[in-house]
C-alpha cells in the first residue's frame, strides 16, 4: 500500500473542502434528473403499452366480428343443412368474405364445424372442402372438447403444425346450440404473423429507441410474439420475472429489472381484455439508452470537478511545502531506525497533528528498543532448553550404557574369566551361561537404540511405533500402558511423525519418573484435518499454577508449536495429569 505523505493529506483535504459544494450541487442535479428521466422514459413506455394492447385488442375484436359477420351471413335463420354444396351455392357468403380487408394475410382457413363434421374453406383456393387436412381436424378436435370452446366467443392460444411449423389460432364463434350433445360452430384459422406484425414496429420514431421492443406474453411466461434480438424466440423464451407474474393479476404497471436477456431494462406492463387471448403486453427498453441525456450531464458534472480539483492542487501545494518539514526529520528518523538503530528519538515538540506523530514515533521506537530485548531473552531460554534437552539426552543415554549394557558386559567378562581349562565339565555350562548373556546384550543394544529412533517408525509407521513403544515402557516399568490409535496414519510427513512419537516417549518418561502412576493412557486419532493426540495418568498430579514446568514439557510445547498445533495440559493433585495436543495436517 503506497504511503501517504502530509502534503498529500493537506491536498486532499482542501481539494474535499473546495469540492464539497460543487459535488453536492453536482450529485442532487444528476439525482434529480435521473428521476425526471425515468419518470419521462416509463410515462413513455407506458404510451407505447397502452397503444400496443388498443391495437391487439382492436385486431382481435375486428377479427370476431368479421367471423361473426360470416356466421351471420352463412346461417341467417339458423343452421339447416351444412354440406359442401349449399355452402358453394351461397353466393352472398363468399361476396362476404372476399370483402374482408387483407383476408389472405389474416386467415388460413375458415371451418363449419357441425357436430363432428368439419368443412373448411381454404383462404388461398377460396373453395369449400368437407376433408380438411388431418391435422386441422385433429387441432379444432382438441379445441372444442375445452370447457371455453362454446361459450360463444372463444379465441384459442397459438398452436404450432408439425408440417410445416407455422403458428396459428383459431376463432371460434357458436352458431346454433341444440338440446342434444352436439355443437354447431364457425371456427376461423388466423395466422400468428397477423398479431405478430402489430409487435413488431422497428422505426427509431416509435418510442422505443434502438434497443426497446414491445412483445405479448402468455400466462405460462412464454413469448406469444417474435423477439427483436433472439431469433424463433416464439413459445422458447420464458420471461420468468416478477413482473410477468404481476401482469396476469389484472394490474398494470412500471418496473426496472433485468429482462429474459439479463440486461437491465425499464418496462411497463398491462393484460389484454376480453375477448383477447390471456395474454399480456411489455414494453422495455435497455437501461443505458434510456439514460444517455443523465450520461451527460454526469460527464460535465466529472469534467468541473477535474478542472476545480487542478486549481486546488496548486494552491495547496504550497502550503502543504512550508507544513511538510517536521516530517522530513520524522522520515530521517525513521530511516536510522530501519538500520537498526533502536530508540532513535526525533525532537519536534508542536501542539498540532506533527507534534503528536513524533511522540507516537519516539513511543514506538522504545517499544521496538524493548521488544528486540524480550526477543533476545526469549532466544537464549530456547538456546538454553535445546542444551540442556541434548545434556539431559546424554545423561539418560550414559545411564542406560552404564546400568544396563555395561553391567552386562561385566557379566559376561566375569563368566569368561571364571572358564577353566582344568574343570572340562563345567565349560558346557559356561557356554551356555556366555549364549544367554550375548542375546540379552542385543537385547539391551537394540532397547537402547529403540529408544534413540525406533526402527519400526520408519519401516512400520507411527502407529507400530508407539504401540511398541507403549509396550516396552509397560514392560520395563510399573505403569501400565494402553494404546488406542485411530486412524492409518500413512500420509503424515516424516517430520510430524518423529515429533509425535518424541512427544509420547517424553510424556511417558515423565509419568514414570514423576507420577507415581499405575496406569497410562495414549489416544491418538486422524481425521482429514487434524492430529489429536491425548497422554493421560492415574498418578499424584500436581498444580499447574504452583508448579513451575520442567524442560520435558517445554520441550513439548516446543515441538507442537513447530508443527503449528495447540498444547494444553490438565491437572489436579490427586487426579493425575492430562496432556491434549491438536496437529493441523494441512
Amino acid at each position: 500500500m503506497a504511503r501517504i505523505t502530509l502534503s498529500e493529506k493537506l491536498i486532499i483535504s482542501f481539494m474535499l473542502l473546495s469540492m464539497g459544494a460543487i459535488g453536492i450541487v453536482g450529485m442532487y442535479s444528476y439525482i434529480s434528473a435521473s428521476k425526471a428521466q425515468m419518470t419521462r422514459t416509463y410515462d413513455q413506455l407506458a404510451s407505447v403499452r397502452y397503444l400496443k394492447r388498443k391495437e391487439v385488442e382492436a385486431f382481435y375484436r375486428d377479427r370476431v366480428r368479421e367471423v361473426q359477420v360470416i356466421a351471420s351471413e352463412a346461417f341467417p335463420t339458423g343452421l339447416k343443412n351444412c354440406s359442401v354444396a349449399t355452402l358453394e351455392d351461397h353466393k352472398s357468403l363468399l361476396t362476404t368474405i372476399s370483402t374482408i380487408q387483407q383476408f389472405n394475410a389474416i386467415y388460413n382457413n375458415i371451418f363449419i364445424l357441425c357436430n363432428k363434421e368439419v368443412i373448411a374453406f381454404q383462404a388461398k383456393d377460396k373453395q369449400w372442402s368437407n376433408h380438411p387436412e388431418t391435422e386441422d381436424q385433429l387441432s379444432l378436435d382438441s379445441i372444442m372438447h375445452l370447457p371455453d370452446a362454446r361459450k360463444g366467443i372463444f379465441i384459442s392460444d397459438l398452436i404450432q403444425k408439425t408440417t410445416d411449423n407455422r403458428w396459428v389460432q383459431y376463432i371460434i364463434v357458436d352458431v346454433k346450440k341444440n338440446n342434444g350433445p352436439g355443437y354447431f360452430s364457425i371456427a376461423a384459422e388466423l395466422r400468428s404473423t397477423a398479431v405478430d406484425s402489430l409487435m413488431a414496429d422497428r422505426s427509431p420514431m416509435n418510442g422505443l429507441g434502438n434497443s426497446g421492443e414491445a412483445y405479448l406474453v402468455g400466462k405460462d411466461r412464454l413469448l406469444r410474439s417474435s423477439s427483436r434480438f433472439i431469433q424463433k424466440a416464439l413459445f422458447h423464451i420464458q420471461i420468468d420475472t416478477s413482473t410477468s407474474r404481476l401482469a396476469f393479476t389484472g394490474s398494470d404497471g412500471t418496473y426496472l429489472m433485468n429482462d429474459y436477456r439479463g440486461i437491465k431494462v425499464l418496462g411497463s406492463f398491462a393484460q389484454l381484455r376480453p375477448p383477447c387471448p390471456d395474454w399480456a403486453v411489455i414494453a422495455e427498453i435497455d437501461m443505458k439508452e434510456a439514460m444517455v441525456p443523465i450520461y451527460s450531464i454526469r460527464n460535465n458534472v466529472i469534467f468541473i470537478t477535474v478542472f476545480i480539483a487542478v486549481i486546488v492542487f496548486f494552491a495547496t501545494w504550497w502550503l502543504s511545502r512550508k507544513i511538510s518539514k517536521p516530517v522530513i526529520l520524522l522520515q530521517k528518523a525513521a530511516q536510522e531506525l530501519g538500520k537498526g538503530k533502536l530508540g532513535t528519538q526525533v525532537n519536534v515538540k508542536t501542539n498540532d497533528e506533527i507534534g503528536e506523530l513524533a511522540q507516537s514515533f519516539n513511543l514506538m521506537s522504545e517499544q521496538l528498543k524493548q521488544k528486540e530485548k524480550e526477543l533476545q531473552d526469549e532466544r537464549a531460554m530456547r538456546m538454553r532448553a535445546a542444551f540442556d534437552g541434548q545434556d539431559m539426552e546424554r545423561q539418560r543415554l550414559s545411564r542406560e550404557l552404564h546400568d544396563g549394557l555395561g553391567q552386562s558386559l561385566i557379566a559376561q567378562k566375569l563368566r569368561l574369566e571364571s572358564i577353566s581349562p582344568e574343570e572340562p565339565g563345567k565349560i558346557k555350562y559356561s557356554l551356555e551361561e556366555l549364549k544367554t548373556g550375548s542375546d540379552q546384550l542385543v537385547e539391551e543394544v537394540r532397547r537402547i537404540s529403540n529408544a534413540l529412533m525406533p526402527a519400526q517408525l520408519t519401516q512400520f509407521g507411527l502407529k507400530a511405533a508407539l504401540s511398541n513403544h507403549c509396550d516396552e515402557v509397560s514392560t520395563y516399568s510399573n505403569v501400565e500402558v494402553t494404546f488406542d490409535p485411530v486412524g492409518d496414519f500413512e500420509f503424515i510427513n516424516k517430520k510430524t511423525k518423529t515429533y509425535l512419537f518424541r512427544i509420547v516417549q517424553e510424556a511417558l518418561n515423565n509419568i514414570v519418573k514423576h507420577s507415581s502412576a499405575t496406569a497410562a493412557k495414549v489416544e491418538i486419532t486422524q481425521t482429514k484435518e487434524n492430529i489429536f493426540l491425548s497422554i493421560s495418568d492415574n498418578g499424584k498430579g500436581f498444580n499447574i499454577e504452583e508448579v513451575s514446568l520442567g524442560n520435558g514439557l517445554n520441550n513439548m510445547r516446543e515441538r507442537t508449536s513447530l508443527l503449528n498445533g495447540t498444547f494444553s495440559i490438565q491437572s489436579q493433585p490427586g487426579s493425575g495429569a492430562t496432556i491434549e495436543i491438536q496437529i493441523p495436517l494441512k
